[in-house]
Formats: structure tokens, C-alpha cells, sequence
């Protein structure tokens, strides 16, 4: 993959922000009783809940449930926890430098609500230093039927500083869901990319 430039990310490039969780309902999701004690706070929290309003099925993927590339390899990821509301934690995937970015998730559609309207985003926050977005990354999504839809989107022009939601798809659900969805947000190769933090995936009834 080659040397990766040196860049040691700092809690201010990406705001104050980082400790808020100003995205969406995901912080209000309640705690799972546990018994590994060796496990960090940041996995208490349910991936599954209902929406206020409409009483329909949610659910979500933290970063640590996103497959990506070269994550685990400290040279060109770091992991962090960030704080929410009423005390609670998530961790969060943060870029270093890549040139293949490639972030992969997936989620069983029988936890969703029948015959309803999703919406799917990537819930992300791009760094005040960020660099190498100038070519967009491609989000996308297959179905339980193999279908597959992608669309662009250029990074760069992107807020800096605060969570952004980077929108993947909407589809109705059938009257038996079955099967999962797979989601991916991708630029593989060309130049050196860094300032990205993964916060997870949302899966929500469109409103």
C-alpha cells in the first residue's frame, strides 16, 4: 500500500463537537445489560429502537460494526471515544491517511418495520485539516435481490467540523423483510486521503 504520510490526527480539527453526538436519535438508544467487564463503554448501547413518533423500527451501525479497511492498522486509523448525552460514549473511526478507503456494513432488514419508507445514511465528520477529497467517494447499496444502486459524492464541499450525514439510499421495506442490505462509502486508490472520522450507519423511516 506504500508509506502513508505522516499525520497524527488532534481532537480540534474536528471541533468541539466531538464529545456532543448532534446526530439524529442514535444517542438516545438504551443501555444493554452486559457481563464482560473488559469491554469499553461504548458498546453498551442497542443498535435496535423505535422511533418517537411513528413507532417504527430503527436501527443502527456503529463504527466498530462497519468492516473497514486497514481499521485495525494503527499507521492509518485511529479509534476513539467520544462523548454523548447523559454520560454515554461511542467510538469512532478516525482517518489518518489512506489511498484506499473502503468502509463496508450490512444489517438484517427483518428488524425493520413491513411496508414502510427508509432512509440509510453515513453519519461522518470531516476534519478542519482534511485533504485528498477532491475526487468524490461512492456510496452504495445492494439488496436482498441483488440489486444495486451507487451515486457520488464530493467530500471537499463538505462541512468541517460537525457530523454530516452522507445519504446512501431510501427503499420500501416488503410485507415479509427478509435478507440483509448491504451498505459501502468507497474511493479506492488514487490520492492520499486524511480528516475523515466514521461515527456508524443509520437506518430510519423517511420522513
Amino acid at each position: 500500500m506504500g508509506s502513508a504520510p505522516s499525520q497524527e490526527p488532534k481532537n480540534n480539527e474536528y471541533g468541539q463537537n466531538t464529545t456532543e453526538v448532534p446526530i439524529d436519535r442514535v444517542q438516545r438508544l438504551e443501555p444493554i445489560t452486559r457481563s464482560d467487564p473488559n469491554k469499553s463503554k461504548a458498546s453498551v448501547w442497542k443498535r435496535h429502537w423505535l422511533d418517537d413518533e411513528s413507532k417504527i423500527h430503527c436501527f443502527a451501525l456503529f463504527a466498530r460494526d462497519l468492516s473497514i479497511t486497514w481499521g485495525d492498522d494503527q499507521r492509518y486509523w485511529q479509534w476513539t471515544v467520544c462523548k454523548g448525552e447523559e454520560d454515554s460514549e461511542f467510538e469512532t473511526a478516525v482517518l489518518k491517511a489512506v489511498c484506499w478507503l473502503d468502509i463496508f456494513g450490512k444489517f438484517d432488514t427483518s428488524n425493520l418495520t413491513p411496508k414502510v419508507k427508509y432512509e440509510v445514511v453515513f453519519v461522518v465528520m470531516m476534519s478542519k485539516n482534511s485533504y485528498g477529497w477532491e475526487v468524490p467517494v461512492t456510496l452504495r447499496v445492494k439488496f436482498p435481490d441483488e440489486r444495486a444502486e451507487e451515486h457520488s459524492e464530493r467530500l471537499e464541499d463538505k462541512p468541517k467540523g460537525q457530523w454530516i450525514e452522507l445519504k446512501v439510499c431510501e427503499f420500501v421495506t416488503p410485507p415479509k423483510p427478509n435478507g440483509d442490505v448491504e451498505v459501502s462509502l468507497f474511493r479506492r486508490g488514487g490520492a492520499w486521503k486524511c480528516g475523515l472520522m466514521v461515527k456508524g450507519a443509520v437506518i430510519r423511516p423517511k420522513k
